[in-house]
């Protein structure tokens, strides 16, 4: 039957993160900067997928008058043939 490997030993450092985290401090502005830009291009994002939408539902719109139309057309040559 296989067996589980023991378990590892707690590290004694955590390997200099602490270096690390005092450079996300100072990143903070810049972190805002690119957060901000993020947003703006979200709601750039959101107004053209909105844009979209409504032109999609006017194509559908004119396509589905077109086909009643064609179908309106045909009847009288369906009642002519009956004729």
């Amino acid at each position: 039957m296989p067996e589980v490997p023991d378990s590892l030993a707690v590290p004694r450092s955590l390997g200099g993160l602490l270096n690390h985290m005092h450079d996300e401090a100072e990143a903070s502005p810049i972190a805002e900067a690119s957060l901000g830009g993020l947003m703006e291009r979200t709601s750039e994002m959101t107004e053209d997928i909105n844009e979209r939408a409504e032109i999609a539902t006017e194509v559908a719109e004119a396509e589905q008058s077109d086909a009643s139309e064609e179908l309106t057309e045909s009847d009288p040559l369906v009642e002519s043939e009956e004729q």
